[in-house]
C-alpha cells in the first residue's frame, strides 16, 4: 500500500506500471504514481491513476519478485502467531537468505 503524501499530484499524473503477471488488469500490475510513496494497491490504482504506462517486467524484477514471495512463505510456515516483532524477524531472515 502506498503512503498518499499528495493526494492532488497523484490524481492528475500517470502511472508508471510493469506488468508482473499475464495480463493488463490491476492484479497484474505493480505501479507508481507521483505523490505516492511505494506501489499502489489495486484500489489506490484505480483512484490515482487516470492513464498509465505500462512496460513489461524486467528479468531482475521478476526475479526480486519471485524470491520475495518465496522469502515470505517460508517466513509463514515459521510464524506461529509470536508478534508483529516476531514476524518482522522472521521476514527479514527468509529475504536475507534470498540475497534481498
Amino acid at each position: 500500500m502506498g503512503i498518499v503524501i499528495d493526494e492532488e499530484l497523484a490524481k492528475k499524473t500517470s502511472c508508471l506500471c510493469y506488468q508482473i503477471g499475464p495480463t493488463k488488469e490491476p492484479w497484474d500490475l505493480l505501479c507508481w504514481s507521483k505523490g505516492v510513496i511505494g506501489t499502489l494497491t489495486d484500489r489506490q490504482e484505480a483512484k490515482y491513476c487516470p492513464t498509465k504506462r505500462i512496460k513489461p517486467a524486467t528479468e531482475g524484477l521478476k526475479d526480486r519478485l519471485e524470491k520475495f514471495v518465496e522469502g515470505i512463505h517460508a517466513a509463514q510456515k515459521r510464524y506461529k502467531g509470536e508478534g508483529i516483532q516476531k514476524w518482522l524477524e522472521l521476514v527479514s531472515e527468509e529475504l536475507s537468505k534470498r540475497g534481498l
